[in-house]
């Protein structure tokens, strides 16, 4: 029989297991590395991304020419947090003027404590292409 009282033990384990990798019904406000805004809200249990806003300037073939157009992002997806706070999905962003009228993008981060980064990458163009990239980070508000 075993002498360690085991309900400490489970009860600690538990308390571990349940911390949310973010913090709950919270916006996390930030700027991408093109100077864009960007917000990131929280499901209320702070396990999951309940929506997402965004732009990026991408000319829709393989450049980041100065005159590309702007894209906005606005996803209400909700995407569950892996385990460390890491999530990864694929949303749809919508032209504000000509080229393509659609970019699909790979929105990628993690959350640690207060804040959250990551990369939002265009997805393949074509072999052709050098892979969009731009950088996020944010901060709760």
């Amino acid at each position: 029989m075993c002498s360690v009282p085991i309900t400490p033990i489970l009860a600690t384990l538990a308390v571990a297991l349940a911390a949310a990798p973010a913090d709950g019904d919270a916006q996390y406000v930030g700027h991408t590395s093109q100077g864009r805004s960007i917000t990131i809200e929280t499901a209320s249990t702070g396990r999951a991304i309940g929506a997402i806003a965004t732009g990026v300037v991408y000319d829709g073939r393989c450049g980041r020419r100065a005159d590309s157009p702007p894209y906005q992002l606005l996803s209400y997806t909700e995407v569950e947090l892996r385990s460390g706070g890491r999530f990864s999905f694929t949303a749809t962003a919508t032209a504000e003027g000509a080229g393509p009228q659609t970019l699909a993008l790979r929105i990628a981060g993690r959350f640690a404590g207060r804040s959250v980064s990551g990369t939002l990458t265009a997805v393949s163009r074509g072999a052709r292409c050098v892979p969009y990239g731009a950088t996020f980070s944010a901060r709760v508000s």
